[in-house]
């Protein structure tokens, strides 16, 4: 018993050992740009720190702030027996005068954190709110928009007392023109002094989209809290007791634009930015005939909404088979407002070796911060597609000379050695005699006699199963099966490869393999013309027998 508690002992002790080695201290702003008189949160994270390191060294921030609080947390984790454990320490700083200042990197035993930039703005003419205990601020980042178009929409609401739960803040709607509104992250929390007095504010931001020209009016917002009494030694649950409050914001006006009259594009996408991408497995990509390559085609705006981003259109070329997979879309608060993303993937399949290109991919925008049109563009693309490996290349064509008339066919002088005439009759007369014995051997032979027996190994007992179920998983292994067994030297791998060897014949191999590599569509395989191509393709041999000095010229390909 002791014995494995000692061990236990160790196996922990030597999770904890790395913790040294692999100690990192992370450094992040909740915000990177403030005003005057605002406060920013500075959170320090020490991950898997030594014990003896001690607390932070917060000196280099006093040069430049305030440090109003500070507070600490920690945690600790044993996932599968990897132990981790991080320290989290949060100041809140308040900036001592406007400009652009450095975070420096702090100090946590021999681990230092990176430097962080923070951007002050001067305290902005405040409106006279009096000495009110709680007040609302809104305002956006244009008053003439485009239909459409992302209206980035701020409130703020400023308290100097507290309120108990149950506090209600109301949405931004519009009257009479339809909006959509969408609200950007989480909120935002801080400080700030407003005419001499410190104010606990709470940032909240929306983007609205309107989606009609003409005037409109974004309707107050109302926020409602019962102020906390001091004498209440416990606070109310239920949010029911102290002072019933209300407050109300201003109403903001836009004047909505239309879109432009010589603007003229299948899609109207008014963004901040917009650009198109693409990426392959590889780079350049490398395509062999049969064998699939998946490119990606990304759409990335600012300031639209992700049900805004189109359909890309993508001419590929027709010696390319495409089999299209579900488009990905997603969308993300940032900085801008909304920013989304849109990404199409297809897998190509190159039926034939050659050189073939991709054409550009164009798309029209409108540019919001210049208010003009603009065109996203995708460069076209130049790829090589390789013989897939094994696959036999074309005989040279053999020219057959032309016959040469009567009149102008020399003859050829007469010789005593014009032998090959009575060996060419000879060589005749030896081929209708073999055709006499076939003829007599197949009078004997039965009518309804058994077909000859497939070999064991060539799939095609397997083939016929697979078929008669629709089993299309089945029938490629069947297939490739089969395939070994026809060509045992140098078999295709894939269902592609074999296609292009079974040339005419293949195309219902390119159907089966098209139902399996894009199973979300409707239209399955042609199994009863795969079974009938496969069971009546005889492989094309060279004929066997006395060799000629004539046989290149007359042989069938």
């Amino acid at each position: 018993m002791m014995g494995r508690r000692w061990i236990a002992m160790l196996l922990l002790l030597a999770s904890l050992a790395p913790w040294a080695a692999q100690a990192s201290v992370s450094a992040s702003l909740d915000r990177s740009t403030i005003a005057m008189d605002e406060s920013v949160t500075l959170r320090l994270v020490i991950r898997d720190e030594d014990d003896n390191a001690g607390a932070p060294d917060f000196s280099p921030l006093a040069r430049d702030f305030e440090i109003l609080s500070r507070s600490q947390s920690s945690s600790f984790n044993l996932i599968n027996g990897t132990a981790s454990r991080s320290l989290t320490w949060q100041l809140t700083l308040m900036p001592r005068a406007a400009g652009v200042f450095t975070i420096p990197p702090l100090r946590v035993g021999a681990t230092t954190s990176k430097a962080l930039q923070l951007t002050v703005r001067d305290t902005p003419t405040e409106p006279d709110h009096g000495n009110a205990d709680i007040f609302l601020e809104v305002e956006v980042d244009q008053t003439t928009p485009r239909v459409q178009a992302q209206v980035l929409y701020t409130v703020r609401l400023f308290h100097a007392v507290n309120f108990n739960s149950g506090a209600s803040l109301t949405e931004p709607r519009s009257e009479g023109a339809e909006m959509v509104v969408q609200k950007l992250g989480d909120d935002a929390s801080y400080e700030k002094i407003v005419n001499g007095r410190r104010y606990a504010v709470v940032e909240r931001r929306y983007a609205l989209f309107p989606q009609a020209s003409g005037e409109l009016e974004i309707s107050p917002l109302l926020f409602e809290a019962r102020i906390a009494r001091r004498r209440d030694f416990f606070p109310d649950p239920l949010g029911y007791s102290g002072q019933l409050r209300r407050v109300h914001s201003q109403a903001i006006h836009l004047s909505v634009q239309p879109i432009p009259p010589d603007f003229h594009a299948p899609h109207w996408l008014p963004a901040r930015s917009l650009e198109l991408s693409e990426s392959w497995p590889t780079e350049p990509p490398h395509f062999t005939v049969g064998e699939p390559l998946t490119r990606k085609v990304r759409l990335r705006a600012r300031g639209l909404a992700a049900a805004q981003l189109p359909e890309l259109e993508q001419k590929i070329p027709a010696q390319l088979r495409q089999y299209p997979d579900q488009a990905e879309s997603n969308e993300t608060a940032g900085a801008d407002g909304l920013e989304s993303e849109r990404t199409e993937k297809v897998a190509l399949i190159a039926t034939r070796p050659g050189h073939y290109r991709l054409p550009e991919l164009r798309l029209k925008w409108w540019n919001t911060r210049s208010d003009q049109a603009e065109e996203a563009v995708l460069p076209a693309r130049d790829i090589e597609v390789a013989p897939a490996a094994g696959a036999p290349t074309r005989p040279p064509a053999v020219v057959q000379p032309a016959p040469l008339s009567a009149a102008s066919e020399p003859s050829p002088p007469r010789t005593g050695r014009d032998w090959w005439p009575p060996l060419a009759g000879l060589l005749g007369l030896g081929w209708l005699l073999t055709l006499l014995v076939w003829w007599w051997r197949s009078r004997g032979r039965p009518e309804n006699s058994e077909p000859r027996r497939e070999p064991r190994g060539g799939g095609l007992r397997q083939l016929r199963t697979a078929c008669r179920n629709g089993d299309a998983p089945a029938c490629r292994t069947a297939l490739l099966a089969w395939a070994r067994h026809q060509w045992p030297g140098d078999p295709p791998q894939n269902l592609g490869a074999l296609a292009a060897r079974l040339g005419a014949a293949g195309e219902p191999v390119r159907g089966l393999e098209a139902c399996l590599y894009n199973p979300a569509a409707d239209a399955g395989f042609d199994s009863a013309g795969l079974l009938r191509a496969i069971a009546d393709y005889r492989p094309q041999t060279p004929a066997t027998g006395p060799a000629s000095e004539l046989d290149p010229l007359y042989r069938i390909r």
